[in-house]
């Protein structure tokens, strides 16, 4: 990917759309692979390049933010994911508050809010983001399942148990029907139910979803 990209920047110019493409792709390859610092930097150049050609309000520019805002969420700088996401929330307003690209920025912003334990407003973020998702989709979709489920952490890190609890099993019914045991967010969503118990002092419970 970055060979590629060196290319592309050879053949077409250092700020064609192009060379931004093959920066993005190079930041996935190494992002996958646990390189982190390489991705970053490999965003942020792709990121100079789509704001200069293409203008900040461009849906590839806001693209471009939100995966260096989840990049920067790994890397556990949540105050900068959190920016990043204020970046694409005022880009991507111009949809419509009910638009899907705003309920995915809104769950970025909802995680590293509850990083930040500022727990409320990640709340808040979480249930925006809910109320857009299954306005949108069919009931039973696992995006919907997905935002429920960070819902239900944010509830239970308030110790409200019995509402978060209630979301958490039935994210993950849907989660383990629709994308798999072994799937990422399935997991995620065990992981919440582990601690929910533990915090809840149901230890039986927890014991359950541990792997």
């Amino acid at each position: 990917h970055l060979a590629s990209a060196a290319i592309m920047r050879e053949r077409r110019g250092p700020e064609h759309p192009d060379v931004a493409s093959g920066l993005t792709s190079a930041a996935f390859a190494v992002q996958s692979q646990g390189r982190l610092a390489e991705a970053e930097s490999l965003y942020r150049a792709a990121l100079a390049i789509r704001e200069k050609v293409l203008g900040g309000d461009h849906p590839e520019t806001a693209r471009t933010h939100m995966n260096l805002g989840w990049l920067l969420h790994d890397l556990g700088r949540y105050a900068e994911a959190l920016d990043e996401a204020a970046v694409v929330l005022a880009q991507r307003k111009a949809f419509g508050d009910g638009h899907p690209a705003v309920g995915s920025t809104l769950i970025m912003r909802g995680q590293s809010l509850l990083r930040l334990d500022r727990v409320r407003e990640a709340e808040a973020a979480f249930r925006d983001a809910l109320a857009i998702r299954e306005q949108g989709l069919p009931a039973g979709h696992w995006l919907i399942a997905a935002t429920r489920s960070a819902l239900g952490e944010a509830l239970a890190v308030q110790r409200r148990y019995a509402e978060a609890e209630q979301l958490l099993l039935a994210a993950l019914e849907v989660l383990r029907k629709e994308r798999g045991e072994e799937q990422e967010l399935t997991r995620l969503a065990k992981t919440r139910l582990v601690m929910l118990y533990e915090r809840w002092g149901k230890l039986a419970e927890a014991a359950k979803y541990r792997p």
